[in-house]
């Protein structure tokens, strides 16, 4: 079976085209936007309504199919939810790029504090903002 299939199959959501094809651009590529994901569809000659992308994103973020980052005001970016693959984030405050990068230190560090503060982290988000070696 389509692995694409598959995740909508296990969610319970109705495999159409155009969450077959959402899917697809997001096993393709780290971190996508609005704008990535029609302008990336439409290369494929594939037209999607705005309403419709709006809909399919909000279902697939309900099902924690992928997860919603606004990293800069007015800019939701969307990435592929991987299950026990936490990361981190590289934001260039220039052009936006997003990088990922695991950091066992970090884990570390986040496990001590939880501990210290008998705290039971059920999620993290970490994200360092600064400008790009190609913005540089």
């Amino acid at each position: 079976m389509n692995h694409y299939l598959k995740i909508l199959q296990d969610n319970k959501i109705k495999a159409t085209a155009h969450r077959v094809a959402i899917l697809e651009l997001f096993h393709q590529n780290n971190h996508l936007s609005h704008t990535d994901i029609t302008t990336k569809l439409a290369e494929k000659s594939i037209t999607v309504s705005l309403a419709t992308l709006y809909r399919i994103l909000n279902d697939f973020e309900s099902h924690n199919i992928i997860i919603k980052h606004s990293f800069k005001p007015n800019q939701i970016i969307y990435e592929l939810q991987k299950y026990n693959y936490q990361h981190n984030h590289l934001i260039c405050t220039k052009c936006g790029r997003v990088d990922e990068f695991i950091s066992q230190k970090l884990e570390i560090i986040q496990h001590e504090l939880a501990i210290q503060n008998n705290f039971k982290i059920t999620n993290h988000s970490f994200e360092i903002y600064g400008v790009c070696k190609l913005c540089q």
